[in-house]
Parts: C-alpha cells; structure tokens; sequence
C-alpha cells in the first residue's frame, strides 16, 4: 500500500478511508503500534551507537514528507505535498470534531428552516434528518470506543508513565476498523454540508437577503439563525465603543496593534479631533510622548482591500477597505478608547470620524458605519494572515522539516512531534475545501479569491520568526507599557515562560554543552530545511543551547498557544454578523454626519455570508482536542512519545511543566475577576498542543 495519498485526492477518495485507518495503525516506516519492542531511548546522533538505523528510518520519512510549492490556490507557499499516513488524524480526533460539527450542523439547518420558510419548499429539512442519523450512528461508534479494550485504551488525561502497550491482533483491527468508519462518516457529513450549502444558494436568491432590510427586523434575521444556541454577548453590544477597543486588548485579534510616538503623514488628525475623540482630560501630543497612543493600521491588506466594489455571484456587491484606527489610553486608565477611525489609507477621500460624544445624535450612525468598516478590515486580517497564514502554513514548515531531518529516536523528535500532530491534514482541507474559488473562504470575505490568496502567500513569506517570539513581539510593538492593561499579552507570557522553562529542563537532559548543539547534524539539516526550503524568514541555526531552547519554544508556542488564541476567540466574536464580518454590502461612509440606521443596515452582509460566517467559524472554534501538557503519540493506542523516564517521573521536568500549567490556570481565573471581560482563551486547558482543527 503506498505511504502517502495525493493532497487533491484525499477528500475525493472516500472508498480510500479503510486503506488510511489501516495506515493509521503504524508510524510510517516505524514498527507497527502493538510491536514487541518499547520505544528506544533517544540520542543525540553523533552518540548514536547504530547511526545506520535512524538513517534508514529519515530514508522512509522523507519519501513519506515531500516539499511542494504548488498547494491548490496557494501557490509559492512550501508545504507537505502529501498528507503522510501516519498524518491522518486519530480516532480520538475524528470523534471528537464529528461531535462539533454534526452539532452544529443540525442546529444551523434546524433554525433556517423557519427563518426560510423551506419546511416544504427545500431539502433543509431532508439534510437535518440526515444529520441526525449520522449523530446517531456516531454515538454508536464512541459507545464501541470506549469499550474497545475494555476501556484500556479510552483514556483522558496525560497518560504519564505508560510508555508501550500491548495491543492485541483483535484490538488492534477494531481501533482500524473504527478509523475508517468515523472518517467515513465525516466524509459523508462534508458532502452532505455542500448539498446544504447549494440548496441555500437556491433559497436565497429568491429571497430577499439580510443586510437589505434597512430596519431592526434584519437584526432579528441574524438573531434566528442561531436557532437553539446561545447568540454571543456581543450581539448585545454591537455599538459599544468600550467592546470595540477591547477587541485589541482581550478580543479575537490583536496582532495589528501597535505604539505610535507620531501619526503618519495619511492619518491628520488634530489635537482637537484628539481631544474631542478620547473625551478626557488630554491632548495628542501629550499621550504621544507619553507613549499612551496606539495604531491600527491595516494597509498590510494590499490587494485584498481594494477599497471598491467585488462583486460576487453569491453575495453581490462587496466592498472591503484597509482602515486606520487610533486608540490611545486616558490619563492613569489601563483600558484603550477607541478615538478615531479613517476608513481608508487616502485622507483626501476618506474623511476622518472622531468618536462622537453619546449626546451627538447626527454623527452616531456615520461612527457606527465606520467602527463596521474597521471591524471588516481586522476580521479578514484575522481570517487570512493572523490565523492561516500566522499560524497553520507556519507549523507545517516545522511539521515537513522535523519528520523529514529528525530520527524518530532523538529526544527533539520525541519532545515535538506532538507539537506537529494534525497540522499538514487541517491544512489540506483548507487548501482544497475552504480556500478554493466559491468555496467558504470566498463565502465570507470581500476581496476577489486569488487576490485574497495572493496576499496570503506575500504575507506568510513576510512574517519573522525573531520578530514574533513573544518577548520581541511585545517590545517590538510597544504593548510592554505598565499602563496598558493587556490579556492576550500577560497571558501569552505566562504560557510562553512556562513552555520556555520546561522545554529548558528537557533539552539540558541531552545537550550538555553548546558543543552537542553544533555537533548534532540532524538538527543543523533540519534548520536548513527550515530556512532554504521552508523559506522562513528570521530564523537562524542555533548555536548554544540557550538559543536552541529559544527556536523550540517558538516552534511549540506557534503550534499549541498562539493558535489558541486566534483559533477558538471566533465563535464568541466573529460568528455574529453584525458585530463583525467578512464583508461590507455598501461602501464606507464618505459623509459625517447625517445618516441613519437603516443606512447601518444595509452595509451588513447578506444571508447566504451571514450563514457560511456562523457554521464555519463555530465549527473550527470548538474542537478542543488533547490539551497543552497532554503529550501523546499519533498511532494507535497512542502512548506518551518519551521514552525516557527522566522526563515524566514524579521529579522530572514534565511533571513540573503540568504543575506549573495548574497554576496558570488559577493565575489567570484570577485575573479575569478585574478585567473588562474575562479572558478565558490562553487558560492551558483551553490550549491544544498543536494545531489540530
């Protein structure tokens, strides 16, 4: 049987899915899950007494992990050309997000139905039903999963100590055979959720659309396709000023952020448009000296914020600009305010909106138009550069480069490998599901599709990998002021310390002198994979082992907390329409003063966006699966990947890792008693050790 199946075909091939479990059941070219032999005890190479072995094993992986730059609508981007066998995801996981998305799925349908009036007009209601027999049939396969073994392998938690099982012949074609139906069964959901998605396109272009209602009724509209779940809390604070800042500090993106000493020559906003916008006691040059001003700044768009009408076939007219926005922090108050937003880079024509006071009636809706202008600027920011780009086709660099140069017995291999776990495959379903031409991508934001591509790519060969560690990142942004009071950054550095300070312990267990980083060649191939082939800018070879420890702990920060945080922030704040979305359905405001609600209205987008936005980003955002500190192997009955008790006895370094984590879970609960709102994002049980959904 071949090792890999084809990128393009892997979703196609669904008579393939009892071929892939059987894959599933061993690491490509390692000993099937259930041998004999235990796991060997790592080494460094050049200690490595049968050099020949891990030489022949890196053989078989680098025929399994092939480089391309030709991935499906994303060209240029390096990454996996295949999805290894060994890459496909777990029964575990299979389980777990077929549990999220048959939930939501049948929820969604259940409440357009009404919303539609399609009881008897659609296949709405014929997909529902569907849907509810493979929840069904899916609870039958969870019921024989946790008996397989009997309860033996369906364990949660850490699974400390248990190095090697063994698993039974019987045991063994039962977990395949289990791997193969609940991915069949997922397939079938997928295609089943694209003959939803046409028949919306049928019932909806012969209705009218929401964001064409020009009343509070259209409200109502989005409200229902909630059905039976909770709407977000923002829904209920749409034009609060006080929630829009708070997007920097504790919300879904806050990458753009960043201190200004001096306003740029395209932003002229005058110390009495300062004044009037931070309604406090304070002028601008006052709060720019003192380091209190701070910018949004979204040209970095480029092609994707045309700032003129796309018009799509689904969706119609769309409109989508690169904003400025100031924030700034009043005098001894650790909340930003939002002060005024330009909603394009052109100051001739873009006119600049200073937050009105509450009393100003005849500007309160050209304010709101703007704050939605700016939120679909840093919602496709969000979408496209800080979580596809920023994240998943970064760790798919350190996933190909790490199987393909480091020997399944060197501690590194042990130590990341759970870091690399389901990264290549989430990406081949963004590659080939999500980011193709009408496809939900091009559902949801407002620039033209290979344009949106085109900057995905300039974007991910831009970003720095110095520059972006989190102690840089901080101080390169001027977010480390005293004053500011920023979730997103103290807990990051929490997260970031405590990887730092385990993956330290670890790594001193095998290098004992900057000498063992320089002499082991499997690392020195695989940072120049990293950087001739992964293309990965700011990235250097380490030299000592203070500076490996600071490469690894990026690598592993980006993978498991970093995607946390721009991964499940979505469906409390961008499944709700009209607090933010892709796309615009009317241009920017180009008047102050002078409009109205219903003018608000129409520039929300329409059903068929509203409805894509919700069911895609509630899927991604709740499939928590195996939580940081949780370190297990891909295969089958996935064990701990160290094989060295040093490192998970009750002394030793993991061990401590987890203890520590347990503390940041209280430190954090603990502040979020005094924040504007709480930020439960970065708590280590809501982190996933990579990026796996």
């Amino acid at each position: 049987m071949s090792e890999t199946i084809n990128r393009r075909q892997l979703l196609r091939a669904a008579a393939m899915l009892p071929l892939v479990g059987a894959g599933l059941a061993s690491v490509a070219n390692a000993a099937p899950a259930g041998a004999d032999a235990p796991p060997a005890l790592p080494l460094l190479p050049q200690f490595d007494p049968a050099p020949w072995a891990r030489q022949a094993a890196l053989v078989g992986k680098k025929g399994a992990y092939v480089w391309t730059e030709n991935v499906p609508f994303l060209p240029g981007i390096p990454a996996a050309n295949f999805v290894p066998l060994d890459a496909i995801p777990t029964i575990e996981w299979w389980l777990t997000a077929a549990d999220a998305f048959f939930t939501i799925g049948i929820d969604v349908v259940s409440a357009l139905i009404p919303v539609l009036n399609a009881m008897n007009t659609s296949t709405l209601a014929d997909a529902r039903n569907q849907m509810v027999g493979q929840k069904q049939e899916l609870a039958q396969y969870h019921i024989r999963f946790k008996n397989l073994g009997n309860g033996k392998y369906n364990m949660d938690g850490p699974r400390l100590g248990i190095v090697h099982y063994d698993v039974t012949d019987q045991d063994m074609a039962e977990a395949t055979l289990l791997q193969a139906e609940v991915g069949r069964l997922f397939n079938e959901f997928w295609l089943l959720l694209g003959n939803v998605r046409q028949n919306l396109m049928e019932l909806i272009g012969s209705q009218q659309g929401i964001g064409n209602f020009g009343s509070k009724q259209g409200l109502a509209e989005y409200n229902a396709i909630f059905g039976t779940m909770p709407i977000p809390d923002v829904a209920s604070n749409v034009h609060d000023d006080k929630t829009f800042a708070w997007m920097q500090q504790g919300g879904f993106d806050t990458n753009v952020l960043r201190q200004v000493r001096e306003l740029p020559a395209n932003f002229p906003l005058t110390d009495a448009q300062y004044r009037e916008g931070i309604q406090a006691d304070d002028g601008l040059a006052a709060a720019l000296a003192a380091g209190r001003v701070y910018m949004c700044d979204y040209v970095g768009l480029g092609k994707m914020a045309s700032e003129q009408a796309t018009y799509k076939v689904l969706l119609g007219d769309t409109w989508h600009t690169a904003p400025i926005v100031l924030y700034a922090l009043p005098p001894g108050k650790g909340d930003l305010e939002v002060v005024a937003i330009q909603c394009g880079q052109n100051s001739g024509t873009s006119p600049m909106f200073v937050r009105p006071r509450p009393d100003d009636k005849d500007r309160y809706w050209g304010w709101q138009m703007a704050k939605t202008s700016a939120m679909t600027a840093a919602w496709n920011y969000h979408e496209m550069f800080s979580h596809l780009g920023m994240s998943h086709l970064i760790s798919e660099v350190f996933t190909v480069s790490l199987n393909r140069t480091i020997a399944p017995n060197h501690p590194l291999y042990q130590l990341m490998s759970p870091h690399a776990e389901g990264d290549i495959f989430i990406n081949f379903l963004a590659a080939t599901i999500i980011m193709p031409p009408k496809s939900f991508a091009d559902d949801i934001v407002g620039g033209e599709i290979n344009l949106v591509c085109e900057e995905v790519v300039n974007q991910r060969l831009a970003w720095n990998f110095h520059d972006r560690m989190i102690p840089n990142d901080i101080a390169r942004r001027g977010l480390n002021n005293p004053q500011l009071d920023h979730p997103v950054r103290d807990d990051s550095t929490r997260i970031w310390n405590a990887l730092h300070d385990w993956i330290d312990d670890y790594v001193r267990l095998y290098y004992h002198n900057d000498g063992d980083v320089t002499g082991d060649q499997e690392l020195t191939d695989y940072c120049n994979e990293v950087i001739n082939i992964g293309k990965m800018k700011g990235f250097s070879r380490p030299q000592t082992v203070s500076q490996l420890v600071d490469l690894l702990t990026m690598v592993a920060y980006t993978a498991s907390a970093y995607h946390a945080s721009v991964n499940f922030p979505q469906a409390e704040f961008m499944t709700y329409a009209p607090f933010g979305s892709g796309t615009t359905t009317a241009p920017p405001p180009t008047e102050i003063r002078g409009h109205t609600e219903a003018d608000w209205l129409r520039m929300l987008p329409g059903m068929f966006s509203a409805v894509a936005q919700f069911t895609f980003l509630h899927q991604l955002a709740t499939v928590y699966y195996r939580p940081l500190g949780d370190y297990r192997t891909n295969a089958f009955p996935f064990p701990t990947p160290f094989s060295d008790p040093r490192v998970f006895g009750p002394d030793g370094p993991l061990t401590k890792f987890r203890n520590r984590l347990d503390q940041i879970e209280a430190e954090i609960n603990e502040a979020n008693r005094s924040r504007f709102q709480p930020y439960e994002f970065l708590l280590p049980k809501n982190i996933p050790t990579s990026t796996n959904i």
